[in-house]
């Protein structure tokens, strides 16, 4: 069969068609650039959040798209942390610009309810202020590498 969906055509240009030299198929209907992500943002919300979530590989948009407590979308780490027995990630998605202080509040509380071990804050652009919010959860350690479990991802 045949698949025309935007986020199948990708996996097929950077899973069979990149690896192997073939030129990359053109992909209608998803940001290109972060004006037409702040499009998307103000048009299609939902779909702006999962095209945001599906950035990041191995990350899966939650199909509850309201009252979805803070859950945009989640994940599980490969491996256990050495610190700790909990695996799961949870993605916030924040569009549009300004600070998203209440957002990051809102997924640090999600992941404390939820047990899991780290929280993924996508917003349109960077957040300067977030060395300054209160992170509650304990970093994650792998080895000698130690990650925040408050992470920050930006379109821009």
């Amino acid at each position: 069969g045949i698949d025309i969906l935007p986020f199948s055509i990708k996996l097929v240009n950077y899973a069979r068609l990149q690896p192997k030299g073939f030129p990359l198929m053109n992909i209608q209907g998803i940001p290109i650039d972060k004006n037409t992500a702040l499009q998307l943002s103000k048009n299609q919300p939902h779909k702006f959040q999962d095209w945001a979530i599906s950035l990041i590989q191995g990350l899966v948009s939650n199909p509850k798209k309201s009252k979805d407590k803070g859950i945009d979308g989640f994940g599980v780490m490969r491996d256990t942390p050495d610190n700790t027995k909990k695996k799961g990630i949870i993605v916030q998605v924040a569009g549009g610009k300004g600070s998203k202080k209440i957002k990051f509040e809102q997924l640090q509380y999600a992941v404390i309810t939820h047990d899991a071990a780290m929280g993924i804050l996508i917003t349109m652009d960077k957040q300067n202020e977030q060395a300054k919010w209160k992170n509650n959860i304990p970093p994650v350690k792998f080895g000698t590498m130690t990650y925040n479990s408050m992470q920050f991802l930006s379109i821009e």
